[in-house]
């Protein structure tokens, strides 16, 4: 109303029904111009009239409405105080639901367990009496079982008493059998020891024996007489093995002592040049010593050419102490009925008065005092003179 009719808020007073109207130019209805006149209907007055009209309807719908909205406002609120008590007793019914069925729940959980366990004791007799029947069950497997074992059983001991008869023959028969081979392995052994015998006097009775027996004793009568010397030149550190095999060959190691006292043999070909020049010294004079034993060569001289060769200081000094002693025992052999008794080197058969060695300046030099005299050869010109020790 207030848009089709252009009327303000502070224009109206519904309480006194007063209405400051300022009537428009133009009828909103049919938009033609009002005057103050009546012409066509269209007057301030019959619009007024019109408006006021209007205005009377609304406020009878007004009062109207106001009036259903006080009943509705009562009916809401019995309606709330109903919804109130119904609320109250709707609390009440649910605490009281809930009460019971917190009970119903403790009842039913009860109930479960007493289920549960009267299902487990369930489950426990039937596997009791599922035992119980799979025994029986064996039980009467076993019977059966037993009565078809104690069959077999008989039969086997009738097996047994007759395989026990059999046993006892063929063990009456296997001591006879080890009597025979035991009497015929005595009888191969006697036969191979004899064989054995045989064959040992075939070897030494015959030309290849005779020369083996010749051979292993000069073998062995040049260790002995070699290890006497070499006992000297090594101060007792070396010992030299000659040996003779099954085909009459002649091998030849050293033996070298450590020094915690054990011995290692080693090969001619790992010793150092010292080691190796005092046992090929030792074996020289040994097979010397051997030769003269045998009595096939004989001589008052001996003659050494460079024998200190790769010797040290030491082994040159026990080299000239060798032939001191070379010389010792010629001259106690000589002059003495004793000689096996009182001799120290080699096996009694080198026997020399006169020791000639051919040496170096340097090495001659370092054993003057060993020797009785030294001669000297010297070169000048090409000619070589001989300064002989005594005479100018």
């Amino acid at each position: 109303i207030k848009q089709k009719w252009n009327i303000s808020q502070n224009h109206i007073d519904l309480s006194s029904f007063n209405i400051q109207f300022v009537p428009p130019t133009l009828c909103p209805t049919c938009d033609q111009p009002i005057s103050e006149t009546n012409d066509h209907g269209h007057s301030h007055d019959s619009l007024k009239e019109e408006v006021e009209k209007e205005f009377r309807d609304i406020l009878e719908n007004i009062d109207r409405i106001s009036n259903e909205y006080k009943t509705y406002v009562g009916e809401c609120v019995a309606i709330e105080q109903t919804m109130n008590q119904l609320e109250s007793e709707r609390e009440a019914a649910s605490f009281s639901l809930n009460s019971k069925e917190k009970v119903w729940e403790d009842q039913i959980h009860d109930f479960q367990n007493d289920v549960r366990d009267t299902r487990n004791k369930q489950y426990e007799h039937s596997k009791l009496v599922s035992k119980i029947t799979n025994e029986i069950q064996q039980h009467s497997d076993f019977k059966a079982v037993e009565s078809v074992k104690m069959g077999e059983l008989l039969r086997i001991q009738d097996s047994v008493d007759a395989a026990k008869s059999f046993y006892e023959k063929i063990n009456h028969d296997l001591e006879e059998m080890n009597k025979s081979i035991q009497q015929l392995e005595q009888q191969k052994y006697n036969t191979e020891e004899q064989s054995e015998i045989m064959n040992k006097l075939k070897d030494a009775f015959g030309p290849r024996g005779v020369q083996s027996f010749v051979l292993q004793n000069a073998v062995q009568a040049l260790q002995i007489s070699a290890q006497s010397y070499l006992d000297v030149l090594s101060d007792e550190s070396l010992c030299l093995n000659i040996l003779l095999d099954s085909s009459d060959r002649v091998s030849r190691t050293v033996s070298n002592l450590n020094s915690d006292g054990t011995w290692v043999e080693r090969p001619l070909s790992s010793l150092s040049g010292g080691q190796w020049r005092r046992c090929s010294l030792a074996l020289n004079l040994g097979f010397s010593d051997l030769v003269a034993k045998r009595g096939k060569l004989r001589t008052s001289l001996l003659v050494l050419d460079e024998p200190l060769t790769h010797l040290d200081s030491t082994g040159r000094a026990q080299v000239g102490q060798l032939l001191r002693r070379i010389l010792q025992d010629s001259n106690l052999e000589r002059h003495t009925s004793t000689t096996q008794k009182t001799r120290t080197l080699g096996i009694g058969g080198l026997n020399v008065s006169t020791i000639l060695i051919i040496l170096q300046d340097l090495a001659a030099e370092e054993l003057e005092e060993s020797f009785d005299s030294i001669d000297e050869v010297i070169k000048t010109s090409g000619n070589s003179n001989v300064a002989i020790d005594g005479y100018n």
